[in-house]
């Protein structure tokens, strides 16, 4: 669909609902469906009904609050696309630059996203920004890159308590038009009605674990049951591999990814909102595509653009080092003094901290890039975070492309140095990393920009899961424990599924396969 069907201008509000109080959560009582899960469900049946290529999108913003970060985004019916298939790397940087053209001060509208493009890349689009070449296959049935221009959106303002609808179009729509008659009908059906029909936004997170379909066997069943590009013996080999490189010099620390995929059915919708209940992240995502439904419960910033008058400020905000959350409030301050203390982890922090300095400084004004924030517990649901906050002036003359190319891939999910990682990885790696450590997240027509890394993701098909999990290698670790810590980063995920009854009839299953891709011998 064009977007010349409908003049895009400035954003401007055509409605805005108050969501009321916070209710107090009560055990053993199912939590209703809140305001964005309901309106979700009815904007995904609409895109079906239109038959668009692309479907929903939501880009949400839970757990802890940050700063410039506040906002949950939902839409559908996009006026315009740009999708990069398979190995076509040479048209990355034009499709990029056509996202946005810096202007020379930002668009009016509401903070953070202003009706502009949503999409993703995945990792392998790295080959089209830097010189380096992939040879592990992918065959997850996502493109390369997507992103469709959404000029009609809801919008949730976690600080306003408010939920807003925006709009970029201007006049009325030509007849027939399916995008403005269609978000009409939806705003009025989904969010005129009393609101006591539906809950809030936020609420306390519930407990997957003491959901009755989510007993340990059953986690154990989903994840016997799943094909797996590591076994133990090849993962250690593996990390022997990568620790030979550390020793000869080539790299400080590098990331092996494990993939796990699952023949199941399950509903991407009903996944993701299992997961924001669960563990809710600043950085979650959904995006259905063609091919399949990209699910991220991404904690993680890759990096963010927003304007300071005619200056354009990025972000990066890099995460490296968790420790689980406890129960007893004395026990989880001491998970996360031990991790502020840890020597090792602060090292590895700094590390990918400086590493973050540097992919800023190829993009930044002279003199300009500063550390803003410094190894800060950061506390989610489960776990504490290590988190930095680095920043720099963005030059006159930096596009789009030129921030991906400095920027992407981020550092925590390949090594450091980055390209000499990017390529020890795909010696070890038997697979490749589809959309996981990619990014996802919006351009704006005047170059602001708000992206995760993809990690905490899963794809799925109407017959298929496919989910990651990563492990940082550096010269002390252990292959067994790292390998260890992939499954039980998994573990959120595979849990999502076990509530929803997904691998509930594996229990003949006769174990895992290991995927082997491309001839390599795992």
């Amino acid at each position: 669909m064009s977007s010349e069907a409908s003049p895009l201008g400035p954003p401007r509000l055509v409605a805005s609902w108050p969501l009321g109080d916070e209710p107090a959560p009560r055990r053993g009582v199912e939590r209703p469906a809140s305001v964005l899960e309901h309106l979700a469900h009815r904007l995904q049946v609409a895109a079906a009904v239109t038959k668009t290529r692309r479907g929903l999108v939501w880009l949400d913003s839970g757990g802890p609050r940050l700063e410039q970060h506040v906002e949950s985004v939902l839409s559908a019916f996009p006026v315009d696309e740009r999708r990069l298939e398979g190995d076509a790397m040479d048209g990355l940087p034009d499709l990029l630059d056509t996202l946005a053209t810096p202007a020379t001060s930002a668009v009016p509208g509401p903070s953070g996203f202003k009706g502009g493009w949503i999409g993703f890349l995945s990792y392998r689009a790295v080959e089209g920004l830097e010189p380096v070449r992939l040879s592990a296959p992918d065959d997850v049935p996502v493109p390369l890159a997507s992103w469709a221009l959404h000029p009609t959106w809801y919008r949730h303002d976690r600080t306003a308590g408010r939920l807003e609808l925006w709009t970029r179009i201007e006049g009325t729509p030509p007849s027939g038009h399916p995008e403005e008659d269609a978000w009409r009908h939806w705003a009025e059906d989904a969010l005129r009605a009393p609101f006591d029909r539906v809950t809030p936004m936020y609420v306390e997170p519930e407990r997957l674990s003491s959901h009755p379909l989510a007993s340990a066997d059953a986690v154990a069943r989903l994840r016997a049951s799943a094909g797996r590009s590591f076994d133990r013996s090849t993962f250690r080999s593996a990390v022997r591999e990568v620790q030979a490189a550390i020793e000869e010099g080539e790299v400080f620390q590098a990331n092996i990814a494990h993939r796990l995929d699952i023949a199941c059915p399950a509903d991407p919708l009903a996944v993701f909102l299992r997961l924001r209940r669960s563990n809710p992240s600043p950085f979650a995502c959904l995006i259905e595509e063609e091919g399949g439904t990209l699910v991220s419960n991404s904690p993680e910033r890759l990096f963010s653009v927003r304007r300071d008058g005619t200056e354009r400020v990025a972000r990066a905000r890099p995460i490296a080092g968790t420790r689980p959350r406890r129960l007893e409030a004395e026990a989880d301050v001491a998970s996360a003094r031990e991790l502020h203390t840890s020597p090792k982890e602060r090292a590895e922090h700094t590390m990918l901290v400086d590493l973050a300095r540097n992919d800023l400084g190829r993009i930044a004004v002279p003199g300009s890039v500063r550390v803003r924030e410094f190894q800060t517990v950061e506390a989610y649901s489960h776990v504490h975070h290590l988190v930095s906050d680095v920043a720099a002036r963005v030059r006159p003359d930096v596009g789009v492309a030129d921030l991906f190319r400095a920027l992407f891939p981020g550092g925590t999910i390949t090594g450091a140095p980055k390209l000499r990682s990017i390529e020890v990885i795909d010696r070890v790696e038997p697979v490749g990393r589809g959309p996981y450590t990619g990014c996802a997240g919006y351009v704006d027509a005047d170059g602001t920009m708000d992206l995760n890394i993809l990690i905490r993701t899963l794809v799925a098909t109407p017959g298929r899961v496919w989910l990651w999990a990563g492990a940082g290698i550096v010269a002390d670790s252990d292959p067994d424990s790292e390998y260890e810590e992939t499954l039980h980063k998994a573990e959120a995920m595979l849990l999502a599924l076990a509530t929803l009854g997904v691998g509930a009839d594996t229990e003949g299953s006769d174990g895992p396969e290991v995927v082997v891709g491309n001839g390599r011998s795992v």
